[in-house]
């Protein structure tokens, strides 16, 4: 794989980890909404702790979704520095491999 083509994965994984990470935020988001007490739940439901363990499990599936926005968002950041890195290395690097090689006639 050439560095071009290298550095074309790597955008386009940035872009996968971002979409994902967006996703996974949205997602959070429409958890942290829902609510059981639009359910006009029982009185036997409150009674034996169902909406306290919907909350429990709400948040905790808030905070899931949340972290997984952070690290995939923290994987398209590290994508995107290490492809800026080769595109403005690239020139030297291409120019010290230039000076390091010299064709010889034949």
């Amino acid at each position: 794989m050439g560095l071009a083509a290298a550095r074309k994965a790597l955008q386009d994984d940035a872009k996968i980890w971002d979409t994902t990470s967006a996703d996974l935020r949205t997602a959070a988001n429409a958890a942290s909404v829902l609510s059981a007490s639009t359910m006009n739940p029982s009185s036997p439901a409150a009674e034996t702790g169902f909406l306290e363990s919907y909350r429990t499990a709400q948040a905790l599936v808030v905070e899931l979704l949340t972290q997984g926005a952070n690290t995939t968002a923290k994987m398209a950041g590290t994508l995107n520095y290490v492809y800026g890195l080769f595109r403005d290395n690239d020139e030297a690097t291409a120019a010290q491999l230039t000076d390091g090689w010299t064709a010889k006639e034949r």
